[in-house]
């Protein structure tokens, strides 16, 4: 009963939220931009794993932050950056050993895809981040077996968390 019931919600918001977009003139551009309606990969983890809740929520927190308009002052360099926290705490700030804490986390991909750890090593900052914080694309998918990519982003949640906790 509860299954047929998540799933008539599930098909009644699809329905409703398609037909928004059909009707309103203001989502011409995001109907061009997103083909398809699909959850966020945050979610669907949180959905395998729900021992993953607190972290997938974190980390749609953090993608969901807007860049600053102003300048922010880093509460441990004292410097201002026009960064997502993230960026400046993992590459610019002279407080944190988040570099090197940065090529130890790497280092533990490694078990889970030699490739990926690779690629991870090579890429740049801005789309290292990305990876972090769960905006996966195709390249991910090629370098690591799918059902690895849950431990994966929850990895990914934990590091972020001790970097910009501490």
């Amino acid at each position: 009963m509860e299954i047929c019931l998540q799933k008539a919600v599930r098909q009644h918001e699809t329905s409703h939220w398609r037909m928004r977009l059909e009707q309103h003139k203001d989502f011409s551009l995001f109907k061009e931009v997103h083909k398809s309606l699909e959850p966020a990969t945050t979610w669907r983890v949180a959905k395998i794993r729900p021992d993953s809740l607190s972290l997938m929520k974190f980390l749609s927190r953090l993608c969901c932050k807007k860049p600053p308009e102003q300048p922010v002052l880093c509460s441990k360099c004292t410097h201002q950056h026009m960064h997502i926290e993230v960026v400046h705490a993992l590459f610019e700030c002279p407080f944190t050993d988040s570099p090197a804490r940065l090529q130890t986390f790497i280092e533990t991909v490694r078990p889970l895809s030699a490739p990926l750890h690779e690629h991870l090593k090579n890429v740049e900052p801005a789309t290292l981040v990305l990876y972090l914080m769960g905006m996966i694309d195709d390249v991910i998918a090629d370098l690591m077996p799918i059902e690895l990519y849950p431990e994966f982003l929850i990895n990914c949640a934990n590091f972020l968390q001790s970097v910009l906790s501490g």
